[in-house]
């Protein structure tokens, strides 16, 4: 069988996994279809629960995926579906949510828009409910629907705990600040220096109850809004200053994110595929070679419109690493920021 015609079996099996009616089912038959990784979760994972807040729009098969691969007992998750989504997509997560008693939908559904506030919006709103009602998580992760993890719920607890409470976000100088000052006519609150980033971030509890919290966050949150591509400088802005807990002392761009394993259209040569969205690479099967030897966190993004194989041989990695566990080496990850001493923030190279 060639890779077209495996692409095409596969696609198959998701139009029959669209057919399927999740809300007659009984939860025994839910999570058994879905074979969640419930038991697998040893006592360090148990002590150190991870929040994550899921953004989804589109392509069931992925997300079902990407709730299954991340999904542990020991953690928590809001899931805001998009209201333009599917309906499919709805159903499957609403049943998530009564099946398994970690899962829980967003309080509110609304319509997402790229570049607009809304994204942001519907972030914040999972990562406030995920606050409020579980006291225990140590970190926080938001991730979108087109995103499968590259480590396993156990590696990625070593790592977090190995953060010491830093954060993870990246920043530069902002180097389009007309873009704020022509759509806010309000001068910035404290005087901020805007700083750009990236709307995927990994954040301690201190950092987000801090947040929460601060006026001037708040202030910040209210002046963004006004504004396009608020989720690309909300974090990134915050993050750089010394009163938020485990902010960065440095700045620095996507060489040195440890939180995605992404690429870029400047790196065409890189993507597989050579197909781009919003300048990302769509990754495909060609890709796996390079990401399974990545030391990032996530991998973003998958579609499945155009690979389903890619999709699929990340899940069974997944599990042979869920089920052969070894040691991760921690000190590969010095030369990150967010594991650096202040003595050691200065090193540039950095191995993709």
């Amino acid at each position: 069988m060639d890779i077209y015609d495996a692409n095409c079996q596969l696609s198959s099996r998701y139009r029959n996994l669209m057919n399927t009616n999740v809300d007659k089912m009984t939860c025994n038959e839910f999570l058994k279809m879905n074979k969640f990784y419930i038991e697998i979760v040893t006592k360090l994972e148990l002590e150190f629960p991870i929040a994550f807040s899921i953004l989804v729009y589109k392509h069931l098969y992925q997300f079902q995926v990407l709730l299954r691969t991340i999904y542990r007992r020991s953690n928590f998750y809001c899931i805001h579906v998009d209201l333009d989504a599917n309906p499919q997509i709805y159903s499957y997560a609403r049943k998530a949510s009564k099946c398994l008693k970690n899962v829980h939908l967003a309080p509110k559904r609304i319509r997402v828009t790229w570049g607009t506030y809304s994204t942001l919006e519907a972030e914040r709103m999972c990562q406030i409910f995920l606050m409020k009602k579980f006291k225990t998580w140590k970190y926080y992760m938001n991730v979108a629907g087109t995103e499968l993890p590259l480590r396993t719920n156990y590696e990625l607890v070593k790592i977090l705990k190995y953060m010491n409470g830093s954060n993870d976000v990246l920043s530069r100088l902002n180097m389009s600040p007309e873009r704020h000052t022509r759509q806010s006519f309000d001068p910035i609150p404290g005087n901020l220096t805007i700083s750009k980033g990236e709307f995927h971030t990994t954040l301690s509890r201190a950092f987000v109850e801090y947040v929460y919290k601060s006026r001037l966050a708040n202030k910040f949150l209210e002046w963004l809004s006004k504004t396009p591509f608020p989720d690309e400088h909300f974090y990134s802005t915050l993050n750089r200053l010394p009163t938020f807990p485990g902010h960065a002392r440095v700045d620095y761009w996507r060489s040195r994110f440890v939180t995605r394993y992404k690429i870029w259209v400047m790196e065409e040569k890189r993507c597989k595929s050579q197909l781009f969205t919003k300048k990302i690479c769509q990754l495909g099967w060609q890709d796996l070679p390079s990401i399974i030897r990545s030391k990032r966190l996530f991998v973003n993004k998958f579609n499945q419109q155009h690979d389903f194989i890619g999709i699929v041989c990340m899940e069974k990695w997944l599990h042979n690493r869920i089920m052969h566990p070894k040691q991760i080496q921690l000190e590969r990850y010095k030369d990150y920021p967010p594991f650096q001493d202040e003595s050691e923030i200065d090193e540039p190279q950095i191995e993709t």
